[in-house]
């Protein structure tokens, strides 16, 4: 048997069934239903046109679409939460526009723009090490420069 559009139309109905979460014998009744066609017809156009090897593929396509637009979103998602962290710090080096309450203010920021790019946020010259009230801002911003070069 040749495979004709109306074997093909009767594979999407019933993918779509499946991936819809219906088992597939409910499947094949529903294809044979909306089709008015026999489920035995579709049983075997099921296994003549080789419908599971079918699925399995379209699965494992879909699948792969799926992850690739959710690595792009999760991507972008960290591009924004990035660029975020970088103005905070930029506002502070250039301007003293944000209010860094205390290092640990500081070490937050610092430490979400390090984990958002897979960097560890320990390092020898620690940050929270440091009371910025204690000096003055031209001696803040030198520190703060040296913690930012490291990021």
């Amino acid at each position: 048997m040749k495979e004709l559009q109306r074997h093909r139309d009767a594979f999407e109905l019933y993918l779509t069934k499946k991936l819809e979460g219906i088992d597939t014998t409910q499947a094949i009744t529903q294809v044979s239903l909306e089709l008015s066609c026999s489920e035995s017809s579709i049983y075997n156009w099921k296994k003549k046109f080789n419908w599971d090897e079918r699925e399995a593929i379209r699965s494992a396509e879909i699948q792969k679409e799926v992850e690739k637009r959710t690595n792009a979103t999760i991507t972008e998602n960290k591009v924004k939460y990035l660029s975020f962290y970088h103005k905070l710090l930029d506002d502070l080096k250039n301007n003293f526009n944000i209010k860094i309450e205390n290092t640990r203010d500081l070490k937050l920021v610092v430490d979400g723009a390090l984990n958002l790019q897979g960097e560890a946020t320990e390092r020898s010259h620690n940050v929270t090490d440091i009371k910025l009230t204690n000096f003055d801002k031209d001696a803040q911003k030198e520190i703060i420069d040296e913690d930012i070069r490291g990021i």
